[in-house]
């Protein structure tokens, strides 16, 4: 859990001292509440920095959806997300919510735009690698997995990174033993090709 992170749970039991039990998918974990809530209802809750060594809840304002299913559930979430309702956002907000991955508004806006230039058949089982591996959310790691979904070939890709290298002016040190590492790779290839004939 991560400060920032939304979750949608539901509030088990309301103890004193603005605590309760909050139920959130499978895992159940007593919290601070910032606000009281109603024990059997079901509230979105947004992670607060740590008070005391208690995970710290605020309860976030439900807009008036219908939340009984997935779609509702995911309106809920861009609306809270602060994102225009189009059918990318849905998608990605229903996957996130159906696969239970962490939810931040930095995270789903990375995503929301990586997924733009790519199809999301492909591009969507890309992010939940990128949380379940907790590999860092960035492009470069998405576009990585990317090009390895798409089944590019390595020797594409090594020649497109000396291209980039070259193509960025100044060679620094570590470039230019970068483009001999790759330059090696690329001669021994060729010596493994001529004594396949």
């Amino acid at each position: 859990m991560k400060n920032g992170q939304i979750l949608f749970g539901k509030v088990n039991k309301v103890f004193a001292n603005q605590t309760a039990e909050v139920q959130i998918g499978h895992q159940k974990m007593i919290a601070a509440l910032d606000i009281p809530l109603r024990a059997g209802e079901r509230y979105w809750f947004q992670i607060q920095p740590p008070y005391e060594g208690k995970v710290v809840l605020k309860a976030l304002d439900s807009p008036n959806l219908n939340c009984s299913s997935l779609d509702g559930t995911a309106a809920q979430l861009i609306a809270h997300l602060g994102k225009t309702p189009e059918p990318a956002a849905a998608k990605l907000a229903e996957y996130l919510l159906k696969n239970r991955l962490p939810i931040t508004k930095e995270t789903f806006q990375s995503a929301l735009q990586w997924l733009k230039t790519a199809d999301a058949e492909v591009g969507l089982p890309l992010i939940k690698t990128m949380f379940i591996q907790q590999l860092p959310f960035v492009k470069d790691v998405y576009d990585a997995l990317f090009s390895h979904a798409k089944g590019e070939p390595f020797h594409k890709l090594l020649s497109g990174l000396k291209q980039q290298l070259q193509d960025g002016g100044v060679v620094t040190r570590t470039a230019f033993k970068l483009m001999n590492v790759l330059d090696s790779l690329h001669v021994a290839k060729q010596s493994q090709l001529q004594h396949l004939k």
